[in-house]
């Protein structure tokens, strides 16, 4: 927890180590809009880091993920494969790339 006037040090890495498999719901639709991560412990970071999916349009779409730091991305990358990935494999991923 992050004390009013605190300053706070929380790391993407403090954040991507509390993201929890099966607690994280992921969003993909509307294809073309970053849209934000929700249960992604946010709250951990003192709100500092958040995570937003976002979906291409076309035959083909691409899934990226970005973690955001108050309006600076800090993180960004395309998830591996073709299908749509689950909840649990962007956590995964995020993980690994923090």
């Amino acid at each position: 927890m992050v004390h009013k006037g605190a300053k706070n040090k929380a790391t993407i890495q403090d954040y991507s180590e509390n993201l929890r498999y099966g607690n994280a719901g992921f969003y993909w639709d509307p294809a073309g809009r970053w849209l934000r991560a929700h249960g992604d412990n946010k709250s951990t970071s003192g709100g500092k880091f958040f995570t937003e999916t976002m979906k291409s349009s076309g035959d083909k779409p691409v899934y990226s993920v970005r973690v955001v730091q108050g309006d600076r991305v800090v993180l960004k990358f395309e998830m591996p494969g073709e299908a749509q990935p689950s909840d649990d494999d962007v956590v995964r991923e995020l993980k690994q790339r923090a």
